[in-house]
């Protein structure tokens, strides 16, 4: 079977890992090509091929492909790769949606493409994050992390000083709109300094790593040597960067809300999480903890590594991309049963309406002035 991924942008490096473990730990060749692979500027990640209009190699794999992967969604005939991809599933090839962010964003609130999403017949997966509250439709899949590879195992000597890394990758305040939906574009960036400042203020042997813009290799061994790794500890969602600070065998700081815990626990089986599950607002005192303490920062970073082992092993974690790939031949009936159906009450409370208004308190508490947000269009 041959499976070829195609997105407009490297979307954080998840693309590429999913293709690299297709082909290192199953029977399916898979390739990525990315429109743009240079879209954020310096932050670079690994890259397979790059597109090329009318070039015989690419076109040779989309006339082959058994399946076309599409990280986003873009239309078949109409889209940035100026490219027919519908006359590939007129001669039989399989096409399956895959989702890295909210539809609204996506479509920059373009109510025709959010319309578009949301009637589009194809198969549809979702990474499992946040943003797999707002696709019912969509099966989860796990981002991967290729745990034996080298810059993603722990490092046995640091640097006796301690140090804490944190690398945004928005420069959006925590607290710049009361709209819960939009809560997902910011890393509160502004804010988390200001707080990695203070921390710093009282215990001043520590470093303080805030990276921002920098290829994504260099990112992994700066935060290698660090001893405490800071994620998102404002929206309630987790990213990539907890996955590879877990791997790497550092202690993990990231807010977890109820609905992104209840998604670990079915996507993993796991009864405990390893994230150091703090609010901004709380993590002050966790921080001064782990500084002064360097056996338990050591524990939870031997713990981290013990759970991504256990719960998210790169062979184990690529099997839900075979399956989806299985059913998309053998069992495409399996995607059109949704995982949860929001026009019930209860239901919506727990997926959305309940972390939303812990959100909405959080911000109007926060915010020094509440910014009016425009309607927006929600699936």
């Amino acid at each position: 079977m041959k499976a070829l991924h195609l997105a407009l942008t490297p979307l954080a490096g998840s693309p590429i890992r999913i293709v690299n473990a297709l082909n290192r730990h199953t029977g399916i060749s898979a390739r990525l090509v990315v429109l743009n692979p240079v879209a954020y500027g310096t932050r670079v990640f690994e890259n397979d091929l790059t597109w090329i209009p009318n070039d015989e190699d690419i076109l040779a794999l989309i006339e082959t492909a058994d399946i076309l992967h599409f990280h986003h969604w873009m239309d078949l005939a109409d889209n940035p790769f100026h490219f027919d991809f519908g006359r590939m599933v007129a001669r039989g090839a399989k096409v399956v949606r895959h989702f890295h962010s909210t539809a609204n964003f996506i479509a920059n609130n373009n109510k025709e493409i959010l319309d578009q999403i949301k009637d589009d017949p194809f198969p549809k997966i979702v990474i499992a994050q946040h943003q797999e509250r707002y696709y019912p439709h969509a099966r989860l899949v796990p981002n991967i992390v290729p745990l034996s590879a080298e810059e993603y195992t722990p490092l046995t000597r640091k640097p006796a000083e301690p140090s804490i890394f944190f690398a945004p990758s928005s420069p959006r305040s925590a607290w710049y709109s009361y709209d819960p939906l939009l809560r997902w574009d910011t890393k509160g960036a502004p804010e988390i300094m200001r707080l990695l400042d203070r921390v710093k203020s009282q215990f001043c042997a520590v470093t303080v790593r805030v990276r921002q813009n920098i290829p994504h290799d260099q990112c992994l061994r700066e935060r290698r040597q660090s001893h405490i790794s800071v994620d998102d500890i404002v929206t309630g969602g987790y990213h990539l960067s907890s996955l590879e600070g877990l791997s790497q065998g550092i202690p993990t700081f990231a807010w977890l809300d109820g609905r992104i815990q209840k998604v670990l626990h079915e996507l993993t089986g796991a009864d405990e999480l390893p994230w150091l599950n703090f609010h901004l607002e709380d993590a002050e005192q966790a921080f001064s903890a782990l500084l002064h303490d360097p056996d338990l920062r050591t524990s939870i970073g031997k713990l981290s590594r013990a759970w991504m082992e256990k719960y998210w092993s790169e062979p184990e974690m690529i099997q839900h991309y075979v399956s989806v790939y299985h059913d998309l031949y053998e069992n495409p009936e399996s995607f059109l049963e949704p995982r949860f159906n929001l026009n019930c009450k209860k239901t919506y409370w727990f997926v959305q309406q309940k972390d939303d208004l812990e959100w909405t308190t959080r911000a109007k508490r926060n915010m020094p002035f509440l910014k009016k947000i425009s309607k927006r269009f929600s699936l």
